[in-house]
């Protein structure tokens, strides 16, 4: 039997998009949603923009390497990117086990939202060569 749900990601624009849409929203969040759009446009222009599949949930980023059309799925690793609206930080959490405890985490202040992810891509293999 052939799945025929469309594909669960969106493009690199659109999810730009959904984070532009934020920032009238909640202004007071500004840095956080920039510092989101500002990922997903510079996945957009490298060399990883078809290479890395995201959709977002409320205001989570899940990125994968695998195209899916549901959630969620055992064999399927997840890089999550969440801003969180308290901390005024972002929070990464690599869903490799359903053992929330040994799942990989670091927390990132908007302006080195980028710099954490390369290091995360490098760390994991998913990408030897950082994005801008």
């Amino acid at each position: 039997m052939v799945d025929t749900k469309p594909p669960l990601h969106r493009s690199w624009s659109e999810l730009e998009q959904h984070y532009r849409e934020m920032l009238p929203i909640a202004p007071e969040m500004s840095e956080l949603f920039e510092a989101m759009a500002k990922l997903c446009s510079s996945v957009e222009g490298s060399h990883l923009s078809g290479a890395l599949f995201g959709h977002t949930s409320l205001h989570e980023l899940r990125i994968s390497q695998v195209q899916t059309t549901y959630l969620p799925h055992p064999s399927i690793q997840w890089l999550v990117v969440a801003p969180n609206l308290e901390t005024g930080q972002v929070e990464f959490r690599f869903e490799d086990t359903y053992r929330d405890r040994e799942q990989w985490r670091r927390v990132e202040k908007p302006e080195g939202v980028l710099g954490r992810f390369n290091g995360f891509l490098r760390q994991v293999g998913w990408s030897y060569k950082p994005i801008d």
